[in-house]
């Protein structure tokens, strides 16, 4: 994955400690990135993909469908990693997924606006996961 390309100089750049402690954080940052769009672009295809082939009659057990694909596959690799952030990033996916089944289930909002809010919210769990992963440098630059 592109992601893992950055990961390595980052981990490298983050034990040379300093300026380049820095330097890493914000290169592991873009494959946080990376991971948060791909995340997004399944859970957006998930919903379009059962919505499309659903009818009248079919419709909620099709969502209910659609969350479980969109789902499933982040939570359970999520719950084989040992740090926090991994979390946070599938609990944004399950709250952008309950938001999207609600807007299908009972308005009649567009599809661009249904992929942007959607997208807010992933770009919500993107900030949050950033400025953890911030503390939790400075917290540890300050320990040692």
């Amino acid at each position: 994955m592109p992601g893992m390309i950055v990961t390595f100089p980052a981990i490298f750049l983050m034990d040379k400690g300093g300026i380049l402690k820095a330097l890493g954080f914000l290169v592991g940052m873009v494959g946080v990135i990376w991971t948060y769009v791909v995340m997004s672009g399944w859970g957006i295809f998930s919903f379009n993909y059962f919505v499309n082939r659903s009818d009248a009659d079919s419709y909620i057990p099709y969502l209910i469908w659609a969350y479980g694909v969109a789902i499933g596959p982040w939570a359970y690799m999520a719950s084989k990693e040992a740090n926090g952030y991994s979390t946070i990033s599938v609990f944004f996916l399950q709250v952008a997924a309950i938001t999207t089944m609600l807007i299908l289930a009972f308005t009649n909002m567009s599809g661009s606006a249904i992929v942007l809010t959607f997208l807010g919210i992933m770009t919500v769990g993107y900030v949050i996961n950033l400025i953890m992963g911030g503390v939790l440098a400075i917290l540890e630059a300050r320990e040692r």
